[in-house]
């Protein structure tokens, strides 16, 4: 038959080419192209379907189910198939992923800020550098109170620490909307230096909307000499606004998404702009992921399109073009790569997360679909090991998803029903290497291990 679905032709699989269908009197005498022919072959084809759904409808009603305790993972699901020989190394990482969050145990620690108490100061978000034992801290002090500090963190997690600094690193006027960090190898320049990236939404005169500092010069006692001085910079004009920021670990480079499109600029130095994307060309940027060390993915929603859908685009940072790949009818919330490839990207929207996969012909139908409501305007998400995504919903709870498999694992809550906002569930490592998750509530750090 017409394997093409071309209208009005027939494909003929033994001469290989396409035949126009022709009335019978027309064609030569038993001609597969013929009008008669083509609706017999239509007619056959749909029976031959029909039979075969029919086939395994009964085959599926008549197939006897394997109990769920003989799946699952910590009783005989993981280690009985394995030595079996009969799951596959796709199964049993997945089957490994699932033993590893139902294991999961919460507690916490709680953070006091010298010179406030408790209620003052409440954290966002927080990354532990293990290999300098520092910890950073996003907090907010209050409406229009928000700094990023440092301390030294070392010994019992379940301890209450404090942190000593008299001043905070860096204070801004409106709410920290991204904290990244990024630690240099062994082998790249000199070991142990990390740097940290903060951005709020809106530039102030004095704090800036984006503040970039060395971690590893700040609060250490080694006498190494400065890489760079703490900056503070003020991207885009005082009426744009900053929705989302990323570093880049090969290039040392950061790129920045708002009101007033995109721009990529150096670590070192930061004052230039090495790429820019203005707002006329792209449309406002809520959020944003390096593919590779020259590609962005923007989610945005074109200006030109004033009813029209939004639309994640790949930029080529050495261009000033862009190519749509994903239109989407809703805001994209959030955007992260899922592995080194580029070839994979998690979208987030206000009531649902979508894996895409870029080569494909059909790019605005998802691999893998999750059902997820949030009140927050943009989405922060988490991913281990290119599997385990962890984000919060609008119940404030922290959802774990599989991303193998396309299923949900587990609801988190905070150790002993911790009251509070959960603010940015995040994936690290402890010093020996084992994954934990942690998030904020109040002035506590919540870890799931």
């Amino acid at each position: 038959m017409n394997r093409g679905n071309l209208p009005g032709y027939y494909f003929d699989e033994e001469k290989k080419k396409y035949f126009k269908i022709q009335a019978n009197h027309i064609v030569p005498e038993n001609a597969k192209y013929s009008k008669t022919n083509a609706k017999i072959e239509r007619r056959e084809t749909k029976k031959r379907k029909r039979k075969d759904k029919y086939h395994r409808d009964v085959v599926r009603m008549q197939t006897v189910v394997r109990a769920k305790p003989f799946t699952h993972p910590l009783l005989s699901g993981a280690g009985l198939r394995r030595e079996l020989g009969r799951s596959p190394y796709r199964a049993q990482h997945t089957q490994r992923d699932a033993a590893f969050v139902n294991g999961l145990e919460a507690s916490e620690t709680e953070l006091e800020i010298q010179g406030y108490t408790p209620e003052q100061a409440s954290l966002a978000d927080a990354h532990w550098i293990s290999d300098i034992s520092q910890m950073l801290v996003a907090v907010r002090h209050g409406v229009a109170s928000h700094a990023v500090y440092t301390f030294h963190c070392e010994g019992d997690w379940g301890a209450k620490k404090t942190c000593e600094r008299d001043q905070p690193l860096h204070a801004f006027h409106d709410p920290i909307r991204s904290f990244e960090y990024i630690s240099e190898a062994s082998d790249t320049y000199s070991p142990g230096r990390a740097f940290i990236l903060a951005s709020s939404a809106q530039t102030n005169l004095v704090s800036g909307n984006v503040f970039l500092a060395l971690v590893r010069d700040i609060g250490s006692d080694d006498d190494l000499p400065p890489y760079s001085d703490p900056e503070v910079l003020k991207i885009g004009t005082e009426y744009d606004l900053t929705w989302d920021c990323k570093f880049e670990r090969e290039n040392w480079r950061f790129a920045c998404g708002g009101t007033f499109g995109a721009t990529v600029r150096n670590v070192v130095p930061a004052w230039v702009d090495f790429a820019k994307l203005e707002a006329e060309d792209s449309g406002e940027v809520f959020a944003l992921d390096w593919l590779n060390p020259n590609t962005l993915a923007l989610g945005l929603k074109p200006f030109s399109e004033c009813r029209g859908n939004h639309a994640v685009v790949l930029w080529d940072i050495r261009s000033r073009g862009t190519v749509q790949r994903i239109q989407r009818p809703d805001k994209i919330s959030g955007l992260r790569r899922l592995d080194r490839t580029g070839n994979n990207l998690v979208v987030a929207s206000s009531h649902d997360i979508n894996l895409y996969d870029l080569r494909y012909a059909s790019k605005n139908t998802p691999v893998v679909n999750f059902e997820h409501k949030t009140g927050s305007p943009t989405v922060h998400m988490s991913i281990l090991n290119e599997d385990l995504l962890a984000t919060t919903d609008h119940r404030n709870q922290v959802q774990v998803y599989s991303l193998r498999s396309g299923t949900h694992l587990r609801s988190l809550l905070p150790y002993r029903g911790r009251k509070g906002l959960i603010s940015k569930p995040r994936w690290q490592n402890d010093p020996r290497g084992v994954p934990y998750l942690q998030a904020c509530v109040g002035n506590t750090i919540q870890r799931w291990s």
